[in-house]
This record gives C-alpha cells, structure tokens and sequence, in this order.
C-alpha cells in the first residue's frame, strides 16, 4: 500500500482542541495482548460470525483510560481498529484522532481522496480504502498538519485550536512562554494590496480575549504583513484593533494569535474587517513536492428569469443582515427530513423566510449572532428552497446563539442562478423561543488552492 511508518496509534484532544494527549505519552498497562477470535453463528454482526484474531492495548493518563485494539477477521481484506475511550471523572473533549496513514505518494504515484462530501465520507486511492464507522466521523486528506476549521470573521472558544509552538513569530515568544500562546488560521484571498484594518468584538463568554497578533503569511510560508501588539476583547476594549499592509492582491494564510497566560479563551465575539475577503478552499491532491497552484472562481451562467419583487439580490461578494424576534419564527413548512434525524419533530421546528435573487455562484455563510432575551438560540438548518419548496442546498446541524456561541454559523454552495426562498430553522424543543438577534448572510466566490 506504499505506506510510511506510523508514530502514533492515537490523539486525543481535550477542551477547546489546544490540550493533546498523544498514545506515546500515556502508560502503557499489562503490554500488548493477542486474542483469538471464535466464530459466533449467532452474531448480529456479520464480522462476528467469522474466526480472527487480534492485538490489544490499554493506556492510561490521568482520568482516561484508552483500550485501542485492532482486529482481522479469516478472509478478510481489511484491518478493523477500535478505540474504546473511559473516564473516571467528567472530562471535556474535543475530538479523538484515529491512527494517521502517511502515504509515500512518490513510490505509490496516487494520492488518497476524500469519496464524498458528507461527515463520514472514505479515503480511496487505487491502493487504499479507509473509512469510519461514525456519521459524525471526519476523514481528510492533506499534511500531517492541518488548518482546521477557520472563520475570519469571528471567534469562539473552540477557535484558538492550533498551538503554534516554537513556530510562533519570534516578536511573541520574547514576551511568551511557547505554551501560552494560541493561534487560528486559514488561507484567504485579499483581493487587493493596501491595508486592510481587523477589529476584535467581543460578544459573550467568562474571559475576555487576550489578542497578540495578527499577520500574513504568503504561499512560500514568508510573513509579508504583520502587527504583534497586546489587545483586548472582553466587557470593555482596549488596542483591539489591527492592520496589515498587504503588498500584493491573492492568497495567503491569515493568522490570529492570542495568548492564554494571563486567562483562558472563554469568550465569543466577532472580526470586523474593513475590507471582504475571497474565500479559499483547498485540495490536496498533488504529489509531495509540488509547486501549490492556485484556481480562481469559475463565474456561474447569468440568471434566465429576473428578479421576484421583494427578494435580496446576492451578487459577487455580497452580504446583508436581517435581525430576528420572537415574533418572526413561524410554524415549519416542507418539513425537512434531515431535522427529524436530529431529533426534532416538525412540531418543535420554526422558520423564518427571506426571497433571495442569485446572479453569482459561491459560498453561502449564514452566521446568527444573539443579542438579547431569556433563552439561547438553539439553531438546526439553513436551506435554500426552489419554487416547489425543495431544497436545493442546506446545512443542517444543531447549534447555538446565546451568552455563548456553539457552532452558530451555516454554510453550503449555491448551485444555480435564480430566485429560491433562503431559510433559517430553529427548535423550540430545548428551550423555548425567547430572544432577539440579528443574522448576518454573506456570498463569497470559492477560489481553489491546490
């Protein structure tokens, strides 16, 4: 399979991602164990009715205990790991990361790829075939390093994941221990050189956020922009603002630094940027040294009807907001399927309903941003709906919007130019609805790095 050595059989990631335990630094207890399988007739399971065998390990540290094993089965053609993870006391998690495959692309002349696009989805090459047994599951092909999930226009205290270490810039370590010091960080395209001013609010949260820096780095890895300076987000603000001086239009990876010393990253708020940024996506599908080649947005074919009257004309880039009330959320029509499976019956769902015109392609955000009321904002999808009320495009996950956010932006690609009805869906099953907010909706053309 052409497979390089692995280092570690797994991570886990605790709080907001930034505590890692990797399998190496944890105890090993009563070594490794061989197990041997019999065949069950009776097994639910079709696995189980076939004989194999087995090694198993169980590690500890702390209040976890990780029992990892890895089984195969008489006749089969693949290798099943499982990870069974305990605690003794109540721990928060973030994520837990399975054994990582590095391929030796070179020798094999293939890249694995992400088969589909929903959580869950296999990696495949000619070669390799690798999947999870979760629907909530993420596998993902790229470096052993990875940007994350990033947003440029806010924060929430699963943001600041990435912790730079010695590879933070040399200005923060003079003042910061390399641990204290926390980073989030994603590719954008600046679609002009010049300044370009960011600006810290907070919005909610037990602590303040404590900024450091912010700054550019180009695709050679070279910082061409930078401001370090101490600022802070929190009940009030001070030095909270930041501008780089971009010398060229194009993509480069944005960086936002904070520092954990002085108190964790608690709060939620969000970055007002004096100029829009072109989002990025990136596809990892060249071979290890090669040159990174960049893809500007294909422009969609015009719109064949015209504008419905009343409706939000989306073109390149553009962006509205509408505020929300209690009174605004009405009954569920087309009662979406993908919201049951959520655990939410269309008795519990409200909707709100904007006519939108379309006359670009691209990116949709949806991001709610609660300001007021008894309740949090517990969110379950934005779609977009055709004249036939058929979704054409849609996110469903659950969310909230309150003193604190969770997961409370939504996004999917526009397919077609037109007129849809854009719709935003909340629950009142966990908490009624009693609050007031303000969505903010953005188009963004999807520039591909490859």
């Amino acid at each position: 399979m052409d497979l390089k050595a692995g280092t570690e059989l797994f991570e886990l990631r605790l709080g907001n991602g930034s505590q890692v335990i990797k399998s190496s630094e944890m105890t090993l207890v009563g070594g490794v164990k061989e197990i041997n399988y019999t065949a069950n007739d009776k097994a639910t399971r079709g696995a189980e009715k076939l004989a194999g065998k087995a090694i198993e390990a169980t590690f500890t540290k702390d209040k976890l205990t990780v029992t990892w094993r890895a089984i195969l089965r008489d006749g089969s053609h693949y290798i099943r790991t499982e990870i069974e993870l305990k605690a003794s006391d109540n721990v928060k998690m973030n994520a837990v990361l399975p054994m990582l495959y590095e391929v030796d692309a070179v020798k094999a002349k293939t890249t694995p790829k992400v088969v589909g696009n929903t959580r869950g989805a296999v990696l495949l090459s000619d070669k390799i075939f690798a999947g999870l047994e979760t629907p909530t599951g993420k596998n993902s092909v790229g470096g052993l390093e990875t940007m994350g999930e990033f947003s440029p226009n806010s924060w929430t205290d699963q943001s600041f994941s990435w912790t730079p270490g010695e590879a933070a810039p040399q200005e923060l370590l003079k003042q910061f221990k390399a641990e204290e010091i926390a980073g989030t960080r994603g590719y954008v395209n600046f679609k002009e050189k010049g300044e370009q001013h960011f600006t810290f609010t907070y919005k909610g949260g037990t602590h303040r956020l404590n900024i450091i820096g912010v700054d550019a780095v180009n695709l050679k890895g070279e910082v061409v922009a930078k401001d370090y300076h101490k600022g802070f987000a929190g009940g009030s603000h001070g030095q909270n603002k930041y501008t780089l001086n971009i010398p060229e239009a194009g993509v480069y990876t944005l960086r936002y630094f904070a520092e954990t010393k002085t108190e964790t990253i608690t709060s939620n708020g969000q970055i007002s940027l004096s100029k829009p940024l072109g989002k990025v996506v990136v596809v990892n599908d060249l071979l290890p040294g090669s040159a990174l080649q960049y893809k500007k947005a294909e422009k969609g074919a015009a719109p064949t009807e015209t504008a419905k009257e009343g409706s939000q004309t989306m073109g390149e880039d553009a962006s509205f907001n509408t505020k929300w009330t209690v009174a605004d959320w009405k009954p569920v029509t087309h009662y979406p399927s993908r919201v049951g499976e959520l655990g939410y019956e269309a008795n519990h769902t409200r909707q709100i309903e904007i006519p939108v015109y379309f006359t670009a392609l691209g990116v949709m955000t949806t991001e709610f941003q609660y300001k007021s009321g008894n309740h949090a904002l517990n969110l379950v999808g934005v779609d977009l709906l055709d004249a036939e009320g058929k979704a054409v495009a849609y996110d469903y996950h659950k969310g909230k919007t309150g003193t604190q956010n969770n997961r409370n932006s939504f996004q999917f690609n526009v397919p077609f130019a037109g007129n849809y009805t854009l719709r935003f869906l909340a629950q009142s099953k966990d908490e009624s609805i009693e609050s007031n907010g303000v969505i903010n909706v953005t188009l963004q053309q999807t520039d591909t790095l490859h």
